[in-house]
């Protein structure tokens, strides 16, 4: 028997127990989410397997490539987890390193926009008049009540103080967005050079985790913010009660079909397994048949 049809068996059994035990845990996860044999989740399953069964494939092709080079087990080691240091700390802190210089990041302008802000005087009405007046620059179809400065005046200055707030921050929130995605876009370019970092952003968009959908919701969440704000601010500024069918009119969040998804799963499995099929093959031709025993 040859030495590589030896060391094919052997990755062979280890590669069945390894992957076994991936798809056993996946499978558990899966049952505990959701029923998997529904047809809106057959998808998602099928390439939640085919994922993990191709990133173990490139771990032990990778390792079939490092023994054939015949080595003793000492550079075995060393090579093997020199390569696993390179492919998900080194490239990945290198790329971080990178993208940060080219576009830069910072929350600390956010942290101050998340901070809890009120009047500084709220029995001054003079100063509730002039914020509610600053709205209707912003929102005219609000004005126009005969008694929009005489009932209420602290919660409708309460609520133009903060939707002034949101107005104002918005160019910076826009902003950080922007550098956001321009972030994830230029990484995600350099995907190939790190397996383990492809199959972390295959595994998070068919999880629907990944950032884009992130971003979506962040979207769909200010547009249901917009309309449920206008909902309760038109009858606020117009001194309108809420009546019990009002409720019925009561805006819902709804969340966007995700767009193209399927358009990064399947290139990035195609990577994967087309990096195990690489690195098999070039192990395959370096170890030759060898002594027979």
């Amino acid at each position: 028997m040859s030495i590589r049809k030896i060391i094919l068996v052997r990755l062979a059994f280890y590669f069945t127990m390894i992957t076994g035990l991936a798809l056993l845990v996946s499978s558990i996860g899966l049952l505990k989410s959701g029923n998997p044999f529904t047809a809106e989740n057959g998808l998602p399953v099928l390439a939640w397997v085919m994922g993990v069964v191709a990133y173990c494939a490139f771990w032990f092709a990778l390792m079939f490539l490092i023994v054939s080079f015949r080595k003793n087990s000492s550079f075995n080691a060393i090579t093997a987890a020199g390569c696993w240091l390179l492919m998900l700390i080194v490239i990945p802190a290198v790329l971080n390193v990178v993208v940060t210089i080219k576009y830069p990041l910072s929350s600390a302008t956010l942290a101050g926009l998340t901070r809890r802000t009120g009047l500084e005087n709220e029995d001054d009405e003079e100063e509730s008049r002039g914020v509610i007046m600053e709205i209707l620059t912003h929102r005219p179809e609000l004005a126009g009540s005969d008694s929009l400065l005489k009932n209420n005046m602290l919660p409708k200055a309460y609520a133009a103080f903060t939707t002034l707030k949101d107005i104002n921050s918005q160019k910076e929130v826009d902003h950080y967005n922007i550098q956001v995605a321009k972030r994830n876009e230029w990484t995600s370019r350099f995907n190939w050079l790190s397996p383990a970092v492809n199959m972390q952003d295959v595994l998070a968009h068919i999880a629907e985790t990944d950032l884009n959908t992130f971003l979506r919701f962040q979207d769909a969440l200010a547009d249901f913010h917009r309309e449920i704000t206008d909902f309760y601010f038109t009858r606020l500024f117009w001194d309108k009660p809420i009546l019990l069918e009002d409720y019925s009119k009561l805006p819902v969040f709804k969340m966007p079909e995700p767009e193209g998804q399927w358009l990064t799963v399947w290139p990035g499995l195609g990577k994967v397994a087309l990096a195990a099929g690489v690195a098999f093959i070039f192990g395959f031709i370096n170890m030759k048949g060898g002594a027979r025993r």
